[in-house]
């Protein structure tokens, strides 16, 4: 839930950012600045100029009347008083004669003797500058010529979109982001009264799940403390905003204007916000998530678009009751301080391979903007980005069958539980080995299935939610097995098209050919804008002694980092939607119900039991995706029934040193 227009926000410096970075965090009340503007003051002053007589500057069409006037007394073209006359008189004289010269000349040139090569040279002419003075890029047909024949295109890594902080120092930058968004100001002041013995234990819980019963909880302990309570409800709900608009930023700035210094001090500056109702609702078209899709009524993927046909470039799609699932897990998170463990995979692009770096990837954008805010909500996010390389060494033919969806997981689902771990909150499938309509074949429909329900049995005290994957699985085990599902989008529907090379200088760094029209698609296509992987940057005299790529090799389908940014982005942003909603429902309880909060709302034992039961449940005319695998690859039935366990020496994993084949020698 957003909040009112008091509360918007935005304190992250992100627009420029390919890599991690720290937070700024603002929560001060919400305030503005009374600036008087003047937009149109140069101007002003420039016609006060003029009518005063003080304009001495002598522009082209002055500077044409006085060359071409035989007598200067008689013209006053660009003169501003009788007495200036016998001036430009002298500079008509020695203008005439450097001219004259060149006047003989050009009569020469156009002699019949020498008239044919004078047009061939001036048809050279006119041809150089139409190259040199073409600016719009989409007119630039000689750009489009030599750029098939020229070397890789050099980008300039800068960003010339209108800086609102350029003249600031970065003590007046903070002053203004904490004037208007706030800042993270919460702290624990009974700290010294909390319980120093621990009290958020199996033992104390009675069962493995850490549900305590509002009477286990201890009336010293924070989740009993109203005031804490209270107060780290509001900084929480503040700082998940914050961190929504901060995401938005990184594609449409910040929402200032008329940012100036008045002083050196720092609160000698000012300041006018651009219209803050049309960001907020800009920043909710971009990244919204359907909720209400009713998997009863919408029976296939083409229901699905026909219901929500832009899903796919908003936030995704789930259901209510789904959401809900998500919030629970959320507040568990949060009332017992329990890690939040997310799980990242699919198809070896989504890992990142093949162009990036490790940090450039989809799982580690949204652990880079998700981490830093959920240690200071006391929970730790874990992001396992888990799959299989591009690999070399095969046959075509084993090549081309990895490349088909679900093919290159199955090693890791035969040993789900314990090579993506057995904690896991949150799974996202994110596979581009698809047919091109985006659907998957039997085969890969079976393998997503077998995937889908091992990772939902792999828990003894955790159970994930599935984003990605094929709807018709998907829908089975919402139905059948009330597992929570969705299908996440890109967000593309919010970044503003790149119309052309020139044009996406003014865009913010993120959203720079990120999303182009068909015209200048070849720019969104090149690998120059694509990829950002410097292997080695020299600092001089330190070079190694091997030599060094210059960037990361680029494989034909990878994708790029904009991209990769921008679903982690999208991934973190409906994370922070449910976590608002979490934290809204918590407050909206205690207010009436008091502390700690009421066990139904956020306790997951009966929950997990219940799914678990359901999967192992499923039989082949509710759900038979998985149980056809017998027949496609001679994989046993019993795979869809029972969880699976493994050990490997192939990394990354979780628990490397209990999962390795050596733990067992």
């Amino acid at each position: 839930m957003d909040p009112p227009e008091e509360d918007f926000e935005s304190e992250y410096e992100l627009s420029n950012y390919t890599g991690s970075g720290d937070y700024d965090d603002f929560d001060q009340p919400y305030s503005t600045s009374n600036v008087n503007s003047n937009r149109n003051g140069h101007y002003r002053n420039q016609r006060q100029i003029v009518l005063s007589g003080a304009d001495n500057h002598l522009d082209e069409a002055e500077l044409e009347g006085l060359v071409m006037a035989n007598n200067a007394t008689s013209s006053r073209v660009g003169s501003k008083s009788k007495t200036a006359a016998p001036l430009y008189l002298h500079y008509t004289r020695q203008l005439r004669q450097k001219l004259t010269p060149v006047i003989a000349i050009l009569s020469l040139a156009w002699t019949p003797q020498y008239r044919s090569t004078t047009c061939v040279a001036l048809l050279f002419i006119v041809f150089l500058s139409s190259v040199i003075l073409t600016s719009n890029e989409e007119n630039a047909w000689h750009k489009s010529l030599l750029s098939h024949t020229s070397s890789k295109p050099k980008f300039v890594y800068k960003n010339t979109k209108y800086d609102p902080f350029a003249s600031l120092n970065s003590n007046q930058r903070h002053y203004i982001l904490k004037s208007i968004y706030g800042f993270w100001g919460f702290f624990d002041g009974g700290a010294d009264d909390r319980p120093k013995e621990p009290y958020m234990t199996v033992e104390n819980a009675g069962n493995p799940f850490l549900d305590l019963t509002e009477s286990m909880f201890p009336e010293e302990s924070w989740q009993a403390d109203a005031v804490y309570a209270n107060h780290f409800q509001d900084a929480g709900a503040k700082l998940v905003v914050r961190a929504k608009e901060a995401i938005f930023a990184t594609y449409h700035g910040y929402g200032l204007k008329n940012v100036q210094a008045t002083g050196e001090g720092d609160d000698n500056v000012t300041w006018e916000l651009e219209d803050v109702d049309k960001r907020l609702q800009e920043r909710i078209n971009m990244f919204i998530v359907n909720q209400q899709v009713d998997l009863g009524s919408i029976a296939s993927a083409e229901a699905l678009d026909d219901f929500a046909p832009s899903w796919r470039e908003k936030g995704g799609w789930t259901t209510s009751r789904s959401w809900d699932g998500l919030k629970r897990r959320l507040l568990h998170a949060l009332m017992t301080n329990s890690p939040f463990n997310v799980v990242v995979t699919g198809s070896w692009q989504s890992m990142g391979y093949g162009g990036n770096h490790g940090h450039q990837s989809m799982a580690a954008a949204m652990e880079q903007m998700l981490g830093p805010l959920f240690e200071k909500l006391n929970v730790h996010l874990v992001v396992r980005a888990i799959g299989l390389p591009p690999l070399t060494g095969l046959s075509s033919q084993d090549e081309n069958e990895l490349m088909m969806g679900g093919r290159s997981t199955l090693i890791h689902s035969l040993g789900w539980s314990s090579i993506y771990g057995s904690d896991v909150d949150m799974v996202v499938w994110d596979d581009y080995n698809l047919e091109e309509n985006g659907k998957s074949d039997e085969t890969a429909k079976a393998l997503f299935d077998l995937f889908a329900r091992q990772a939902l049995l792999a828990g003894d005290t955790s159970l994930p939610f599935l984003w990605g994957g094929d709807f018709d699985v998907l829908r089975n085990l919402h139905q059948n097995a009330d597992v929570d599902v969705g299908q996440l989008g890109n967000a593309m529907a919010g970044v503003e098209e790149t119309a052309s090379q020139s044009a996406a200088s003014g865009l913010e760094w993120a959203a720079q050919y990120l999303k182009c029209s068909s015209k200048t698609k070849r720019y969104c296509d090149g690998d120059a804008y694509k990829f950002d992987s410097h292997c080695w940057v020299d600092h001089g005299g330190n070079a190694p002694p091997t030599p060094q790529l210059d960037q990361i090799p680029v494989l034909p389908t990878a994708v790029g980092w904009r991209m990769h940014q921008i679903k982690g982005y999208t991934l973190s942003y409906n994370i922070l939607a449910a976590l608002d909603d979490a934290i809204d429902l918590w407050a909206e309880k205690t207010i009436f119900e008091g502390h700690p909060l009421a066990d139904e709302n956020w306790h997951m034992g009966d929950y997990i039991t219940n799914v678990q039961d359901k999967v192992k449940a499923l039989t082949e005319s509710n759900a038979p995706h998985c149980f056809q695998l017998e027949e496609q690859m001679k994989l046993p039935k019993r795979l869809c029934k029972n969880r699976m366990k493994g050990r490997t020496e192939h990394t990354p994993r979780a628990n490397p040193i209990q999962t390795s084949v050596r733990s067992v020698l």
